[in-house]
């Protein structure tokens, strides 16, 4: 009986996170020359989890380099606006394309020192022209006060002064520079914040539950009323959970 609770325990939870889907959209463009670092814009509901990603957008040439490594990284600042108070990033976590590509060695992606951290290595220059590279993702909560109708927050990130990688075993870099590029012959090219020949721009992303460029179409009624059954399922499962929990706790005194 124990076992059976514990299956259909995890089965119900795996089921409740279904329920929380998202559409996330990628609003951005490049210039020759830039490597752009944005968190895809997010439309967000009351007490669902959500996993936002950090995707890479560049088009960035060097002059007779054709392979190397490129390292670079970021931070994530937190949430500013008014929707703030009700978001929480409770993870970030390398996607399984980043870590795809050669050579990739991860040497930051948490919470440290009291903030959060990302930083990596690939040894594919592709990384320089991309028009989506998703890098990370960031698991963020959305508390059940949330009031939506288009109440927004702004995902900030920072960027990443990758002469800190030393402290990882990584080479020495200027202190100051967000991305570089190390050719075979160990010859460095920077992607420094706000050059004119070769940026490096973090930009916010945005997450409500209307956004004001991107206005929810009316539903038709059929719609509305598969939402209000979906609230409700939501609520049956929230509460199977909770009575499960009580019922596995009560089992497992029963026999200890």
């Amino acid at each position: 009986m124990k076992k059976f609770l514990a299956i259909l325990l995890s089965v119900i939870m795996a089921a409740s996170l279904c329920m929380a889907g998202f559409a996330a959209e990628l609003r951005t463009d490049v210039l020759p020359g830039q490597m752009i670092v944005v968190p895809q814009n997010e439309h967000i509901a009351p007490g669902g989890e959500y996993s936002i990603p950090v995707s890479i957008v560049s088009d960035v040439e060097i002059d007779g380099v054709t392979s190397g490594s490129f390292y670079t990284g970021f931070s994530i600042a937190g949430f500013s606006g008014a929707a703030q108070q009700y978001l929480d990033i409770t993870g970030v976590e390398f996607t399984d394309a980043v870590k795809a590509m050669a050579g990739f060695e991860g040497y930051e992606c948490g919470f440290t020192d009291g903030a959060w951290y990302v930083s990596f290595k690939v040894d594919d220059l592709a990384v320089l022209k991309q028009t989506n590279l998703e890098v990370v993702n960031i698991i963020v909560t959305v508390s059940n006060e949330y009031p939506g109708e288009g109440v927004e927050a702004t995902l900030d990130l920072t960027t990443y002064d990758i002469s800190w990688l030393a402290d990882f075993g990584a080479p020495e870099f200027d202190a100051g520079e967000a991305a570089v590029v190390v050719d075979g012959e160990g010859n460095a090219t920077y992607l420094t914040t706000g050059s004119t020949d070769s940026q490096f721009i973090v930009n916010p992303g945005h997450l409500a539950d209307k956004f004001d460029w991107d206005p929810a179409p009316e539903l038709p009624w059929q719609q509305k009323l598969l939402r209000w059954f979906e609230g409700i399922a939501l609520k049956i499962t929230n509460g199977l959970i909770s009575l499960l929990e009580v019922l596995s706790g009560f089992l497992e005194g029963e026999l200890a």
